[in-house]
């Protein structure tokens, strides 16, 4: 009786899915009821996808912005600037330029610009 009850509870905790880390889930690629297994879970199209959640800490954010290149002059490295989103457009976020891509995309007219410490203000 000790045994099955042991081996009852082992299975209930293998059905709880437990984060490495703490943060907010962005999306949420298998559904409640779906069939999760240690390597992959299954999609509604029925194939295999890697994870079962895409989590970020929103507290920490890297932000990669396409500037035009007519605006690229007026960049610097260090420099600090407040971004917004399509999203949530009534939030606001201050970030400082780490890094100016060295390349521009032709297509876009664009220069990559990244900011990986930006914070909610």
């Amino acid at each position: 009786m000790q045994g099955q009850l042991a081996f009852a509870a082992s299975q209930l905790a293998a059905t709880e899915i437990r984060a490495p880390v703490s943060g907010t889930i962005l999306e949420r690629t298998a559904e409640k009821g779906e069939l999760i297994t240690a390597q992959f879970a299954s999609s509604a199209e029925g194939g295999p996808v890697g994870s079962v959640v895409s989590l970020a800490d929103l507290k920490d954010l890297q932000v990669e912005l396409d500037i035009a290149q007519d605006d690229f002059a007026k960049l610097s490295s260090r420099q600090k600037g407040i971004l917004s989103t399509d999203a949530y457009p009534d939030r606001k976020y201050d970030g400082t330029i780490a890094e100016i891509s060295p390349e521009a995309n032709r297509q876009k007219a664009t220069v990559q610009v990244k900011s990986p410490d930006s914070e909610s203000g």
